[in-house]
Formats: C-alpha cells, structure tokens, sequence
C-alpha cells in the first residue's frame, strides 16, 4: 500500500508526537472493535492447536472431581499439510512482457531481480508461515521491507518477512477486501525490552505522554509494562489531488 506519509510510532516525546500518538490510539480502538470477535476466536482457535482444548474452569473443576482431561488434537496434520503443500509449490511472482522484443527483455530482467529477492528472503518459508498462520487461525501476515545492504552503502534491497503474530496486525475497519488492498492505513505492533527500546530510540521516552485517557486501547496495547514496551508502525493513505 502507498506510505505517504508514514510512521513508527513508539513513546516518543509528547511535544512532538502527541497528536500522533493519540490517533494511533483512536485507529487501534476502531481496527480492534471491529475485528474483536475474529481476534478472539483466532487465540482460542491457536490455543486448541496448542493442546489448551479445555478452558481453566472445566479444566480446574474435573481435576476437582478427579475426573480426565483428555485432548484429541486433529487440527495439526491439516495444519502442516496446508505449509508443507505451499514450501514444496514455491510460490512465485511471474513477469510477462507486451509487446516488442524490449519489452521482453525488461521482463526477463524483473524477473531475474524478483527471483533473487525471494531467494535471499526465503520466501517459500514465508509464504507457508503466512498460509499456516491462516488455516491455524484465520489471520496471516507478512510484509515488504526495503533496508541498506550494508552500513556503508547508500544502495537498498526489498526482502519479505513473515510478521510472526498474526494479531499484531490490525487493518483498516473499512477495509472490504479479502486482501485487504483497499485499506486505507494498517498498524504493527511489537513488543521489546525496555533495554531494546532504548538501544534503537535513544530520543525517545516511554513515560513522556499521559496514558490516563480512558481509552479501550490502554486497556489492550498497554505502551509501557513493566520491562517491556509496545512500539506500534503506523502506515496510512492520504489522498491528494493531482
């Protein structure tokens, strides 16, 4: 999707970023509130895959009566068969040229550079990742990055990585898109140390802003707890004319 603008956000100084924090977290309660329902099913449905097929008060209330828990877990076979299909077909972009014998050869050329961006990404292993997170729960994600080769270079290459937690991902609540291609903004989450933090945000100050709003979002994306902390990319569309 278009990045114009776009922003990691993290606890960054109020002065600069207030307003901007505030409507991550305006984002995040509308995305959240709507997928809830599909969130929720999805950790239960992670859970069963785990073996956590009974909940704690049944589990607690046989173990009480000195009866089994017994699991059957069926899900998992289906689950390695929908990854394993995917590693062994080696999904891949095809590039075809129309028109002329340059226009052929322009495609040849995409073609060889998008055959080298999935090798150096493993990208067969993320396209199954991304699928098994899909038939384990419903919700698959990864993304496309672009990073400097080396500290030294000003030359830049586009890999794939998978995005390990599925529901760290909420997209736009209008989206309709089975693909979600006609969403309008997307946030990431990820949580690190508060020693990461740190490391990769020395400016930044994870107490910098007020946290007592009664927002839903403190409740589910708490920035700061104890020694870790959530640092959120936001990702947007702002429309122009032209």
């Amino acid at each position: 999707m278009d990045r114009l603008p776009s922003g990691r956000v993290g606890l960054m100084q109020k002065s600069k970023s207030d307003s901007l924090v505030e409507q991550i977290r305006v984002w995040a309660d509308t995305d959240y509130e709507w997928d809830r329902e599909n969130i929720l099913d999805g950790i239960t449905d992670l859970k069963f895959l785990a073996n956590q097929q009974w909940n704690e008060q049944e589990k607690a209330q046989r173990e009480l009566d000195k009866r089994p828990t017994l699991t059957d877990n069926r899900l998992i076979q289906p689950v390695k068969q929908v990854i394993n299909d995917l590693r062994q077909a080696r999904p891949s972009i095809t590039v075809a040229g129309i028109g002329g014998k340059s226009d052929r050869k322009v495609a040849e050329i995409y073609a060889g550079l998008l055959r080298e961006i999935h090798r150096k990404s493993r990208a067969s292993w993320v396209y199954a990742m991304a699928a098994g997170h899909a038939a384990a729960c419903g919700i698959g994600n990864f993304r496309i990055l672009h990073d400097y080769t080396d500290s030294d270079s000003f030359e830049q290459e586009v890999k794939l990585q998978l995005i390990p937690y599925p529901f760290s991902v909420l997209w736009d609540a209008d989206a309709r898109e089975p693909d979600r291609s006609d969403a309008k903004r997307v946030l990431i989450f990820k949580i690190m140390t508060r020693a990461r933090f740190e490391e990769e945000y020395p400016d930044a100050k994870p107490d910098s802003f007020d946290t007592s709003i009664g927002s839903l979002t403190q409740a589910r994306f708490q920035w700061a707890r104890g020694d870790s902390i959530i640092v959120a990319e936001g990702f947007w569309k702002e429309p122009s004319k032209r």
